[in-house]
C-alpha cells in the first residue's frame, strides 16, 4: 500500500482558512495508539542492565508520550540470548501464547526468531516511525536494516573495544590486533567472557584454521573468564591491565568517576558491533501496543533513557552524549566497525555457524577460548 499525504488548498483573500485534512500517517499511528489503549496491557523483556528504576523511568515515559496512563506494563529483564530465542520459538512452533509481547534480542537472535517466523513483521512501520520520531525515521535504514527491515528494532549498539587500566599499561603498549592479544608477553595481564560471540568474527578477516588457533593462545594467556561487568571491576582494581569488552563501558565508568583509572583503545584489525533489538512475538494478544512499544524505543526520548539508565548506546540515531562519544572516538582513530548483516557475505558466513560443521568449529571456539585447547 502507497501512503498518501493530503493537502488542504491555499484559501483565498479574506476566506477562512481551513484545517490540512490528517495525513494517513497520523491517522495509522493513532489507530494504533488507540488500539493499545483498548488492550490495556504490555509484557515487555528488557535489558537487565536498564534495572526496575530504568525500566519504570522507560515505560512511564512511552505512557506519557502516547496518553497510555491507565495501561497495565509488567517488565521482566531478561538478557535475550540465543539460547531465550529457542524457546520463543519452541513456544511458537507449539502454539503456545508467547511469553511476552515485545523483547529485547541481539540481532543474531532476532534473525533465527524471523527465519522461524516465530516474530511479526511491523506493517507500514517506516511510515509510523516518522510519525513517531523523524530523526530515528532518517536512520531507519541501520535501525531496521535487511534482513530485519520491520522485524527488529535497533534500541541500542555494543561496539568491541580494548578497555586498559593506565596504571598499569600505556595505550602504546597495548595488544594492537586480536592476533597480538594471545602474544605471552601478555600472559595473565587479562580477562576473557564466558562467551563466544566475539571469537566467532574472527573467520570474517581471518583463515579459519588460522583463527582457532588464535583463539586458543588467548585461551592460554588470559588470566580469567568473566562476564564484562567482572572484568572491568577487576579491571578499576588494578587486578587486571585490558580486556575486551563494549566501548559503553569506558563512558559509563567517566560518568560515575571522572578519574577512574579505565582508558579507550580498539583493536586495528576487526572490531565487531552487535544490535540490542526489540522485537513483536508472533500471536500475542497485546499486539498493538507491543508494535507501539518497539517502534518508540528506537526514538531519541528512549534513547536518552537506555543512556542514562543502561549506559546503552545508539551510534545508528547518534543522540545523547555516550552515543556522540563514541561516535567521536570511532572517526578519531578511523574505525570502521563490522556486523554480521552488512551483507550477503557476512551474513552468510553468520548462517553457516547455524551448518552442522559451523556448529562443530564453535564447539571448538569454545574450548579454546576455555581451555586453551
Amino acid at each position: 500500500m502507497t501512503w498518501s499525504f493530503i493537502v488542504g488548498s491555499t484559501p483565498t483573500v479574506g476566506a477562512q482558512a481551513e484545517q490540512a485534512p490528517e495525513s494517513q500517517a497520523a491517522k495509522s499511528l493513532k489507530q494504533l495508539i488507540e488500539g493499545a489503549r483498548r488492550e490495556g496491557r504490555l509484557n515487555i523483556s528488557m535489558v537487565s542492565s536498564q534495572g526496575a528504576k530504568g525500566g519504570k523511568a522507560l515505560t512511564d515515559a512511552f505512557k506519557r508520550r502516547f496518553g497510555l496512563d491507565n495501561m497495565t506494563i509488567t517488565i521482566d529483564l531478561s538478557r535475550g540470548s540465543a539460547g531465550d530465542a529457542h524457546k520463543a520459538i519452541a513456544e511458537y512452533e507449539a502454539g503456545i501464547m508467547p511469553s511476552f509481547d515485545v523483547r529485547y534480542f541481539v540481532d543474531e537472535a532476532v534473525l533465527l526468531l524471523k527465519e522461524a517466523r516465530a516474530i511479526k513483521r511491523i506493517d507500514h512501520w517506516e511510515t509510523l516511525l516518522r510519525e513517531i520520531n523523524p530523526k530515528a525515521y532518517e536512520a531507519r535504514n541501520k535501525l531496521s536494516p535487511p534482513p530485519f527491515d520491520g522485524f527488529g528494532f535497533t534500541f541500542a549498539t555494543r561496539t568491541d573495544a580494548l578497555l586498559y587500566n593506565p596504571k598499569r599499561i600505556a595505550e602504546k603498549d597495548l595488544p594492537k590486533t586480536r592476533l597480538e592479544y594471545g602474544l605471552p608477553k601478555y600472559k595473565g595481564m587479562y580477562s576473557l567472557p564466558p562467551w563466544i560471540t566475539t571469537a566467532m568474527f574472527g573467520v570474517l578477516k581471518y583463515d579459519k584454521n588460522e583463527w582457532l588457533e588464535t583463539v586458543r593462545s588467548w585461551g592460554r594467556n588470559k588470566g580469567h573468564m568473566l562476564a564484562f561487568a567482572a572484568g572491568i571491576e577487576r579491571l578499576l582494581l588494578g587486578e587486571l591491565s585490558f580486556l575486551y569488552a563494549n566501548a559503553y563501558y569506558y563512558f559509563e565508568q567517566k560518568a560515575l568517576d571522572p578519574n577512574a583509572p579505565i582508558g579507550l583503545s580498539f583493536f586495528q584489525d576487526l572490531t565487531n558491533l552487535h544490535r540490542a533489538m526489540n522485537v513483536v512475538l508472533e500471536g500475542t494478544r497485546h499486539a498493538n501496543a507491543a508494535q507501539l512499544f518497539a517502534l518508540w524505543s528506537v526514538s531519541e526520548e528512549a534513547s536518552l533513557l537506555f543512556q542514562e539508565y543502561a549506559s546503552h548506546p545508539n551510534i545508528y540515531l547518534g543522540t545523547g552524549s555516550i552515543s556522540s562519544g563514541e561516535l567521536a572516538e570511532l572517526k578519531k582513530r578511523r574505525i570502521d566497525h563490522v556486523t554480521w548483516f552488512d551483507s550477503p557475505k557476512t551474513l552468510s558466513t553468520f548462517l553457516w555457524y547455524e551448518t552442522v560443521e559451523g556448529k562443530s568449529y564453535a564447539r571448538a571456539l569454545d574450548r579454546a577460548q576455555r581451555e586453551g585447547k
